[in-house]
């Protein structure tokens, strides 16, 4: 699965030259490098889910600080700030669009499938992952157009 994130990296890269693969790499998973130590110390949880194997999708993941809504928005902030003083406004707008983006189909992806394994329809999980990359898009609009600041 993290294969999809740095693919989207070397997308980006192949657009913008000034910004270091490596940068766009890091910011595509950037919420998870974050999540880690986090997760160590049992401030984020993974617990398993009885009568599944232990496999990728057998555990909820509790990651409220880094995963949502507010956590990913300021998390991505610090990564633009960081991408802006290193590459300049472009690099750093093209860094928060992709965790944006990633953050936004990354939700979705997953509200979808607790929604299917929950036998419940998959409409909202769509409009609530639509509604992510709206409001993603329209703070990067009002942060780089000057009217936050």
């Amino acid at each position: 699965m993290i294969a999809g994130h740095f693919g989207f990296a070397a997308g980006v890269k192949s657009r913008e030259t000034a910004t270091p693969l490596w940068a766009l790499m890091l910011a595509t998973i950037w919420l998870d490098v974050v999540f880690v130590p986090l997760f160590i110390m049992k401030i984020e949880t993974v617990v398993p889910i009885q009568g599944y194997h232990q496999t990728y999708g057998g555990a909820f993941i509790y990651a409220a600080y880094t995963h949502s809504l507010v956590g990913a928005a300021l998390l991505s902030v610090v990564a633009g700030c960081a991408g802006k003083l290193a590459w300049g406004l472009r690099s750093a707008a093209l860094a928060e669009l992709a965790l944006v983006l990633t953050g936004g189909g990354l939700y979705w992806r997953a509200a979808s499938s607790v929604a299917r394994q929950a036998g419940h329809h998959q409409r909202l999980a769509r409009l609530s992952g639509f509604l992510v990359i709206l409001f993603g898009i329209a703070v990067l609009g009002l942060d780089f157009s000057g009217v936050l600041g």
